[in-house]
């Protein structure tokens, strides 16, 4: 299956900024529906996922076992072009920077106790903001 992937902080960072602009000018927006996505031509299937995790664990090993009677869409996509024009947000992340930071997190959650997984959530929100500032994205600055 092709899916559009991304990271939380993704789509959290447009609606924060959605309801920076909606604070400043409600009437601008108000009423208006956005989706905040990777662009269609990211989207990747689950396989390509599991490789680029593979690379990350020593050892990793998987086996595809073809499933016929799902009863799922093999490719699944996400309309953000809205945002993208009408606000100029862009994801920060590329597809190999969204499954480290999730890789990271959950090997983390798995090994820390809950007051050190709060820490490195924060610290993985701040590496989030930085990657924001260092590709110069618009709607940081606003």
């Amino acid at each position: 299956s092709t899916r559009p992937w991304q990271h939380v902080l993704e789509p959290l960072s447009g609606y924060l900024y959605l309801a920076s602009l909606l604070h400043s000018n409600a009437s601008l927006l108000n009423g208006q529906s956005f989706n905040f996505g990777p662009n269609s031509s990211k989207s990747i299937n689950v396989l390509s996922i599991v490789k680029i995790i593979s690379s990350l664990v020593d050892k990793l090993n998987y086996k595809v076992i073809p499933n016929t009677n799902l009863h799922e869409n093999s490719l699944l996509r996400l309309n953000s072009a809205k945002s993208y024009k009408l606000l100029n947000w862009r994801p920060v992340m590329n597809i190999r920077e969204t499954i480290l930071l999730t890789f990271n997190w959950y090997k983390n959650f798995y090994l820390f106790d809950n007051s050190s997984i709060l820490n490195y959530s924060q610290n993985q929100i701040l590496h989030y903001c930085n990657l924001a500032k260092k590709k110069k994205m618009k709607w940081l600055n606003d």
